[in-house]
């Protein structure tokens, strides 16, 4: 598959042209943002939320579940591309430099760069909650999960293209499946006390 130049060159300009402590610092926090723990812990809340407005256990449970449908979807279907495409990392292909832990290294699947699941976890919960919460707050979703998929090409995990696959990715099947006939009523029940 022939990447494109300015992929490349946009990476290392993030990676090593950005680089101070200050970034060193925030950019493995934010990234957080993105994981599957994130996602745990969004779901756990909007539960709460749902609990908080008495709703009953059952409409919880159901709430919660579907939005973890959604996650499922979406992990399923950028987990497929990454082992269908086998992109190496960048911190492999052109030696950028990895800013993680060495404990977090060891994680790392050095051929799944595309498309960043990190990026399409940020934009599936940016997605969601600015469907299902107060309309005024999507700059702020949408701002958050812009600076998931950023730290991602700044640690040196992604290539640019690949955050904007995984962000186009979690964005449109969310969307999608918000607008489902028999998902949507289901989803909609975690947006009380909007």
């Amino acid at each position: 598959m022939d990447w494109l130049p300015w992929d490349r060159a946009l990476l290392l300009w993030v990676n090593q042209a950005w680089a101070c402590p200050l970034l060193d610092a925030l950019m493995p926090w934010l990234t957080y943002l993105g994981s599957a723990y994130a996602v745990a812990g969004v779901i756990v809340v909007m539960g709460w939320r749902m609990r908080r407005h008495q709703c009953t256990w059952r409409a919880v449970a159901v709430a919660c579940l579907c939005l973890a449908l959604v996650y499922g979807v979406v992990a399923g279907a950028y987990n497929a591309i990454k082992y269908e495409v086998l992109r190496p990392r960048p911190f492999v292909a052109l030696g950028a430099e990895l800013r993680v832990s060495a404990d977090e290294v060891q994680a790392i699947r050095p051929n799944s760069s595309f498309p960043s699941g990190h990026a399409a976890n940020a934009f599936m919960l940016a997605t969601l909650l600015a469907a299902l919460l107060r309309r005024g707050l999507w700059p702020l979703w949408y701002g958050l999960a812009l600076l998931v998929a950023l730290s991602r090409v700044y640690l040196g995990l992604h290539y640019p293209g690949d955050v904007l696959a995984g962000a186009v990715l979690g964005s449109v099947l969310t969307w999608l499946l918000l607008h489902l006939p028999w998902l949507a009523p289901r989803l909609k029940m975690a947006a009380v006390g909007r």
